[in-house]
C-alpha cells in the first residue's frame, strides 16, 4: 500500500508525552488505524493496541473486568483503542485508568465525535486533547503520478486508499463500501438512529442539494418525518463527519439574507457514491458544486490541521449578491468566490456595499493550491 505521510502525524506527535488523553476522531476510512498502528510501532515502550468492534475487548473493557485488563495492559506505557465509541461506558474505563495506570499514555480513536465532543459536562473536559483526521488534504496528496490530477479527485475524492487502486471500478467499489459502511454500521451506533429507507432517502437528497439551503420543515415533509427528526438525523450525520453544515452570515442593521444552513459533504467521493454517477467532470451537469464542494471540503481540512479558530459562514443578500464561502478569523472577515473559469479577481461593487470593510477572493484551478496550503 502506498504510504503516505499525514500532517497529523507531526503534529499530534507532539503531544504522546502529556499525561493527558490523546483523541483521534475522523470518518472510516481516513487513516486512523494507519497512523494508529504507526504511533504504536515507534514508541520505545511497549504499547497495548485493541480495537473496540472486537466483541471480547468490549468485554475485557468492562468495568467488571478491571483486574483482568489491568493484567494484560501489564508494563505497557501506552494503551491504544481503536473504535473507542463501541465500548460502553468509554470514558468511566478511561478515567478509572487515569487513576490507575498514571505511567499509562491513553489513545483513543472513534468515527463520531459524539463519544469524545467537547460538552462542557463532558467527564474528560481538560484531561484530553482531540485531533481531527480526515481523507487527504491538498498538502497531504502523493506526488508525481501517484497523485490523481483534479478533476480526477473532484469525481473520487481523497480517501488515502485510493491512490493505490488502479481501476475506476476498483475506486467505485471502495466508495459504495465506505457509504455501506457509514449506513450499517456507524448510524446504527448512534443513540436512538434505527437503519431505514428514509436515512438513504436524506443521504440521497443531500447529495442531490449539496451546497443548497435546507428548510428542515420542507425536509420533513418530502421524508415524512417530522422537522425534529429531519434535524437529528442531520446531526448524527454531521458528527460521523459526513457532512458539514455552513450558516449564513448575518449583520445586525445589514440587508443579509439569513435563511437556512447548507450542507456540503467532506469527501466528494461519498457524494458521488450516493448518486451513483461517477461520469467524468467534462461530462457532468454538476460541475460547479464538484469543485464548490472540493474546495469547501479541502478548506476545513486545512483549518483542522492548522487548528485555526476561524468561523465559515456563506453570504447571500437582498441585492442579489451570493458569497459560497465567508471566514470570520478573528473578527477579520475575507469572503471567496469560486469559478471554473479565469475571472477577474476585482471583488464586485454589491460586496463592498455589503461589507466594506473585509477582503475578497476569487478561487480558480490555477490558484486553489495557493490556497489551500496557505
Amino acid at each position: 500500500m502506498l504510504e503516505i505521510e499525514r500532517q497529523l502525524h507531526t503534529i499530534a506527535s507532539r503531544y504522546l508525552g502529556s499525561r493527558r488523553v490523546l483523541v483521534l476522531l475522523g470518518p472510516r476510512g481516513a487513516g486512523k488505524s494507519h497512523l494508529l498502528r504507526l504511533w504504536a510501532d515507534e514508541r520505545e515502550y511497549e504499547a497495548l493496541f485493541l480495537n473496540g468492534e472486537d466483541l471480547r475487548v468490549q468485554e475485557l473493557l468492562d468495568p467488571a473486568n478491571s483486574g483482568r485488563f489491568m493484567t494484560m495492559l501489564g508494563s505497557s506505557r501506552f494503551f491504544i483503542l481503536d473504535e473507542a465509541r463501541k465500548i460502553p461506558d468509554i470514558t468511566e474505563t478511561v478515567l478509572r485508568l487515569l487513576d490507575d495506570a498514571e505511567a499509562v499514555k491513553i489513545i483513543l480513536a472513534a468515527s463520531s465525535s459524539d463519544a469524545f465532543g467537547d460538552d462542557p459536562d463532558d467527564p474528560l473536559r481538560g484531561q484530553k486533547y482531540t485531533f481531527h483526521l480526515f481523507p487527504l488534504a491538498e498538502k497531504e496528496l502523493p506526488p508525481g503520478d501517484q497523485s490523481a490530477p483534479l478533476m480526477e479527485r473532484l469525481i473520487y475524492g481523497c480517501y488515502p486508499a485510493l491512490f493505490s487502486l488502479t481501476g475506476p471500478k476498483e475506486k467505485e467499489d471502495y466508495l459504495r463500501s465506505v457509504v455501506n459502511d457509514c449506513i450499517y454500521k456507524d448510524i446504527p451506533a448512534a443513540e436512538g438512529i434505527r437503519v431505514s429507507e428514509k436515512i438513504g432517502r436524506l443521504m440521497l437528497l443531500l447529495a442531490e442539494r449539496a451546497g443548497n439551503e435546507l428548510s428542515m420543515n420542507e425536509l420533513g415533509k418530502e421524508l415524512s418525518i417530522s422537522k425534529n427528526t429531519a434535524e437529528k438525523y442531520l446531526e448524527v450525520l454531521s458528527r460521523l463527519f459526513i457532512i458539514h453544515p455552513v450558516a449564513p452570515y448575518a449583520e445586525a442593521g445589514k440587508r443579509h439574507l439569513a435563511g437556512q444552513r447548507r450542507w456540503y459533504f467532506l469527501d466528494n467521493g461519498l457524494r458521488n457514491s450516493l448518486l451513483n454517477n461517477f461520469s467524468a467532470a467534462d461530462k457532468r451537469d454538476d460541475i460547479y458544486i464538484l469543485w464548490e464542494n472540493y474546495l469547501i471540503s479541502q478548506r476545513l481540512k486545512q483549518q483542522r490541521n492548522q487548528r485555526r479558530a476561524v468561523t465559515n459562514y456563506f453570504l447571500r443578500t437582498y441585492d442579489g449578491l451570493s458569497i459560497p464561502w465567508l471566514e470570520d478569523s478573528g473578527g477579520k472577515l475575507t469572503g471567496y468566490k469560486f469559478t471554473l473559469r479565469s475571472a477577474k479577481k476585482k471583488s464586485p461593487a454589491a460586496w463592498h456595499k455589503a461589507l466594506p470593510q473585509a477582503s475578497f477572493r476569487v478561487i480558480t484551478p490555477s490558484n486553489y493550491k495557493e490556497w489551500l496550503v496557505e
